[in-house]
C-alpha cells in the first residue's frame, strides 16, 4: 500500500516518529454531582423599576419589553408604525378583512413577494402605493415589492 509522505521543515518524517506511544485511558466518572454554579445576571441592574420578583430591571429590558409587546396599542401620534410582510400575492391578501384590519394600524407598509405587475392596481383607502416590479418575464408573476404610505404622511414628506 502506497502512503503519502509527511515533510516537516523540509525533512521527511517517518510514521513511527509521529505515532503516539502513550497509553490511552478511559476517563473516570465521578459518583458525586458537582456543586451548582451560581446564577449570573446577564444584564446590569439599575435602580428605580423592578419586576414582580423584586429584581431591578435594566433600561434595555424596559425598552425590549415595549418593543416586543405586539399587542400594545401606541397612542402617541408622533410614532411611525412600520410593518413588513411577505404576502405571497398581495391582490389575494387584500380580499381578507382581517388582513385589512391588521395593516390599517400602520403608517408605512412594506410588502415583499407581492406577485404584481405593471397592470395591477393596489387601491386601499388612506394609502398611496409605490411598486417595484421584477422585470423578468415569466409564465407566472414573481417577486415584487410594494411600499405603502398613509396619505397624511405624504404631505409631511413632500414639503
Amino acid at each position: 500500500m502506497k502512503r503519502d509522505k509527511l515533510y516537516f521543515n523540509e525533512k521527511l518524517v517517518k510514521p513511527d516518529e509521529v505515532a503516539d506511544v502513550t497509553e490511552h485511558k478511559e476517563p473516570q466518572r465521578s459518583t458525586t454531582r458537582p456543586s451548582k454554579r451560581s446564577w449570573v445576571n446577564s444584564t446590569p441592574e439599575r435602580e428605580g423599576t423592578s419586576d414582580n420578583h423584586g429584581r431591578h430591571k435594566c433600561i434595555d429590558e424596559l425598552i425590549d419589553n415595549d418593543l416586543c409587546n405586539v399587542n400594545k396599542r401606541l397612542v402617541d401620534k408622533s410614532v411611525i408604525n412600520i410593518i413588513t410582510l411577505n404576502v405571497c400575492g398581495l391582490k389575494r391578501r387584500i380580499q381578507y378583512p382581517e388582513f385589512l384590519e391588521l395593516i390599517n394600524e400602520f403608517s408605512i407598509l412594506c410588502f415583499v413577494e407581492t406577485k404584481t405587475d405593471n397592470l395591477d392596481v393596489i387601491d386601499l383607502p388612506g394609502y398611496k402605493f409605490v411598486m417595484k416590479i421584477d422585470l423578468i418575464f415569466n409564465r407566472v408573476k414573481l417577486g415584487g415589492i410594494v411600499l405603502g404610505l398613509k396619505n397624511h404622511y405624504l404631505i409631511t414628506f413632500l414639503l
